[in-house]
């Protein structure tokens, strides 16, 4: 698969626009993606992980709407937003999220998302 270019906090930070970018989630993960999103269990493998992140972006209308800062130290990117999402009575709805991906410089090997799902699902 051919990787384009380094893996960059702006670039990390650009995969969660809306709509969800499955072409660009495809180019930006290992064919190794452990995927780990708040307390559901661990995601193995880019197939089952891009799966994953679409359900998750199916609720989710918006990221950084108010507020995202985003920075990369060594191999690690981080990231503090919110995500603004619609709840079982369609009303909107906002949560704190923190990212933390581990890249090999090009590729995410490791991608968790720190948010409290309950909200989404009730």
């Amino acid at each position: 698969m051919m990787r384009t270019g380094d893996m960059t906090a702006d670039r990390f930070k650009r995969l969660f626009a809306m709509p969800f970018d499955e072409v660009g989630w495809l180019l930006a993960t290992s064919s190794q993606l452990h995927l780990r999103i708040g307390n559901d269990p661990p995601v193995l493998g880019r197939e089952a992980g891009l799966l994953a992140m679409k359900y998750l972006a199916d609720r989710v209308i918006d990221s950084g709407v108010r507020f995202c800062a985003c920075w990369k130290r060594r191999e690690a990117i981080f990231a503090e937003t919110e995500v603004l999402f619609k709840d079982a009575r369609h009303a909107s709805r906002m949560i704190p999220c923190a990212m933390i991906a581990r890249t090999d410089g090009t590729a995410v090997l490791d991608l968790r998302l720190y948010l409290d799902l309950s909200p989404m699902r009730q």
